[in-house]
């Protein structure tokens, strides 16, 4: 197994010994490797070959090998190839771009951080929030807190580098509200604090 069949004519005369030597060939086949960038180093078990993708590398023993691609800005690829005997297999991949980070401050303190719908933590007094290992690419930072108006802003994550946002959030302003009811009287709250009563006929206003 592994080599390829050796076959040859041999003559052998009456009552003589022929001698014969054959050189057993490893059976070899081909990977076609391409990635999404391409330019990608490739690795085959453990040592590079000299090519960036695409590559076609060409002679390789049948069987099992470790593929690499190593990419700067992208989270380096790993995975085991078989190699089929006189063929070549085709290898596609999209490379994911490497992590990078988001620092953020915000004023006043213990603003509420999310990144799109994701809830990632509380700006704490005197500390801003760090966040490793945030995916590159472009993202919604959005700052809010109860008593002002909520901040938002398109980001863009870069690999391997870290983004500052210093945000400053706006009280938000005040407004009125009207309570009117059709019963004889109702307790009227707004967010579970006791806000005042109505009656009908004599609506109840609060001003905030």
């Amino acid at each position: 197994p592994g080599y390829e069949d050796f076959i040859d004519q041999v003559n052998v005369a009456a009552n003589t010994t022929a001698y014969f030597a054959g050189e057993l060939k490893r059976k070899r086949g081909a990977v076609q490797v391409n990635t999404t960038p391409r330019g990608a180093e490739v690795r085959i078990d453990g040592k590079s070959i000299g090519q960036s993708t695409p590559a076609l590398i060409k002679e390789l023993i049948e069987g099992p090998h470790t593929l690499e691609l190593v990419l700067e800005n992208f989270k380096p690829h790993r995975q085991e190839i078989d190699i089929p005997f006189k063929d070549t297999l085709l290898v596609q991949m999209n490379l994911t771009e490497q992590d990078g980070s988001l620092l953020v401050n915000a004023s006043p303190a213990k603003g509420r951080v999310y990144l799109g719908d994701k809830f990632l933590g509380s700006v704490i007094p005197q500390h801003p929030l760090a966040l490793r290992s945030v995916p590159a690419g472009r993202q919604t930072l959005k700052v809010d807190m109860k008593g002002y108006e909520p901040w938002s802003e398109e980001i863009t994550i870069r690999p391997n580098q870290t983004t500052v946002r210093s945000v400053s959030l706006k009280k938000a302003e005040k407004g009125a509200l009207l309570v009117s009811v059709n019963a004889t009287e109702a307790r009227v709250y707004i967010d579970d604090v006791y806000a005042g009563q109505a009656e009908h006929g004599a609506p109840l206003y609060i001003d905030n």
